[in-house]
């Protein structure tokens, strides 16, 4: 791959709005100067993830990731340094011509995934020939067009071990086959998992088949869709279905609809809405909603509207709303599914569903609503308990007061009442949303070094001043970062805070840098008179630890002449000490 010129890839760094770059993967929100975000790289419940636009360099004040564009951008996409540049140079629509070489990818095609990628090709060739009238019939029945057919690389696997004879002839070892899940051993010998169902394809994140749902058209079977069961390539509590499809258009339109299963996911797109995604049932784990976190905040709800559905989504909306995401229900009042709405009164009907889709609290009024009676005092109360309790968590207080007047009107209940008892849980809730940081107070020596580095990142005259009069730091971490700073000046005559941190390849580092340039207790002009009283504050440091060493030396001695003689040496650092400390 062609080597970028520095100058080039500081341009791009310079030309690149930081929080636009951040924000083309998640949400980001504007905080005073600055910018603030849910941090992509742990479990962030509140957002940690700091971003300052005028150094333009971030970092996570829970997890520690810190770094410029290019090092945000790398680390999200899982991709290396020079491809992070040609995505962001991509996303800001900046020319230059970066050659014809190609990022080579990391991907490695193993037996498993050799057969499941032929496992798709044979049922797809079954779904059109001769054996596949039923299910193609099906298909038709289900106005399923064309185009979705072939864009979800719908199948067929006959009966009569078809597929395992397919990929036996095809050289592939029982073994795999077996591990893959695609045929499994029984007392008759080896035989298919999947048969005489339709065959749908569950991919990666990068599009590589994994895994199969299937489907049966015998109305006397009683598991209507089976699922591959966990193997090396497929862990479903892991996975969403369609996921590497909708991730470039829930990035774009900042929402993601999480569907029951995968024809309602089909619903969706066929009414224009490409950004949906399903956990093949109405569980859905930690891990994956993690993994839309990491597109964005915003999730639609779009299960079905009958009472199953209805609970499924107050179940994964209670975990999603406790990991910070804004849950959306779709306005869906029927008992039908995506798939059946589309079917019945068209794709407009679906789309207006998700264009009004209704607020977690809305769908909490309506929820707890069928489960509670209004007509007895202790149904009321109860009620009245699980929707304060969510009215509680609402961060506007106009919501809040709005909602709790509603409740009022529903329940009977004085506002009054709600309200004394929702103003304990406030302030409680206060508390839970303090940022996950343990922030420790700053010593005298650590401001003094601090103070030190902030002046030689602005000032090279500092860093002269620095090797003269210092040159070392107490702490171990920012003395190595004033070697960088120094050698940095050693082949730049200014220093662009991005550019030094893009020059970086320490995390801690990086981190550190972002500290210290935000640091409010750290003035931001070079000051030489403060300068240098920093550097006598380090200097007295090291007088005071080698007196404390002296004294305990002297306690440790029996002979007297030892004793003189150490003492003397101390009277002689407090006379080093006092003479710091009256230079100017």
């Amino acid at each position: 791959m062609a080597r970028i010129p520095e100058e080039v890839i500081n341009d791009i760094r310079n030309k690149a709005a930081i929080e636009d770059v951040i924000g083309h993967y998640i949400e980001v929100i504007k905080k005073g100067n600055g910018y603030v975000a849910m941090c992509p790289f742990h479990d962030d419940h509140n957002p940690s993830l700091s971003i300052s636009r005028d150094k333009k360099i971030f970092k996570c004040f829970v997890c520690g990731t810190a770094g410029d564009v290019f090092s945000f951008v790398q680390k999200y996409e899982n991709t290396d340094y020079v491809t992070a540049i040609r995505k962001v140079a991509d996303l800001i629509g900046y020319k230059y011509d970066f050659g014809t070489d190609q990022a080579v990818s990391t991907f490695t095609e193993t037996t498993l995934h050799k057969i499941m990628r032929e496992s798709v090709t044979f049922c797809q060739h079954e779904l059109n020939s001769q054996a596949g009238t039923k299910m193609k019939a099906y298909l038709q029945k289900r106005n399923l067009p064309d185009e979705i057919i072939e864009k979800y690389q719908f199948g067929y696997n006959p009966s009569g071990n078809l597929l395992y004879n397919f990929l036996h002839r095809k050289g592939y070892q029982d073994k795999d086959i077996i591990e893959a899940n695609m045929a499994r051993l029984t007392e008759k010998g080896i035989s298919d998992v999947f048969y005489d169902r339709l065959m749908i394809p569950v991919h990666d994140r990068e599009g590589h088949p994994i895994a199969f749902t299937a489907r049966t058209l015998d109305p006397n079977n009683p598991s209507k869709y089976i699922n591959t069961t966990d193997t090396p390539l497929f862990k479903k509590s892991d996975v969403l279905f369609n996921y590497h499809r909708a991730y470039e258009t829930a990035r774009k339109e900042k929402f993601m609809i999480l569907a029951e299963g995968p024809m309602d996911v089909m619903a969706f797109d066929r009414a224009g809405m490409a950004n949906a995604v399903c956990s093949m049932g109405t569980s859905c784990t930690r891990n994956q909603l993690s993994l839309l976190r990491r597109i964005t905040n915003r999730l639609v709800m779009g299960f079905d509207g009958d009472k199953a559905g209805q609970d499924a989504i107050f179940k994964v909306g209670t975990l999603a709303q406790g990991l910070g995401f804004e849950v959306l229900v779709l306005n869906n009042n029927t008992d039908k599914d995506p798939d059946e709405i589309i079917n019945s009164s068209g794709p407009e009907a679906l789309k207006g569903m998700v264009t009004n889709a209704i607020s977690w609290i809305e769908f909490i009024f309506t929820y707890y609503r069928k489960l509670y009676s209004l007509n007895n005092y202790n149904s009321r109360k109860d009620y009245a308990s699980h929707v304060l309790a969510e009215i509680k968590k609402l961060k506007d207080e106009f919501d809040r007061e709005n909602y709790l007047q509603r409740l009022s009107q529903l329940t009977g209940f004085s506002t009054n009442a709600l309200d004394k008892s929702s103003g304990e849980v406030r302030e409680t809730r206060q508390q839970v949303e303090q940022p996950e940081v343990a922030v420790k107070a700053k010593d005298g020596l650590t401001i003094a070094e601090r103070t030190i580095l902030k002046q030689m990142l602005e000032s090279p005259q500092m860093c002269n001043i620095y090797k003269q009069e210092l040159n070392f730091l107490r702490d171990r971490l920012s003395n190595t970062l004033a070697l960088y700073v120094i050698d940095y000046y050693n082949h730049h005559d200014t220093l662009v805070i991005s550019d030094f941190v893009g020059s970086l390849e320490n995390d801690q580092l990086k981190s550190l840098v972002y500290e210290i340039v935000e640091d409010s207790l750290i003035e931001d002009k070079t000051d030489e008179k403060v300068f240098r009283d920093a550097i006598k504050r380090i200097k007295v440091s090291v007088i005071d630890d080698q007196i404390a060493q002296k004294s305990q030396e002297m306690k440790n001695y029996t002979d007297s002449a030892l004793q003189a003689r150490i003492a003397n040496e101390v009277v002689s650092l407090r006379k080093q000490r006092k003479a710091l400390l009256r230079s100017k």
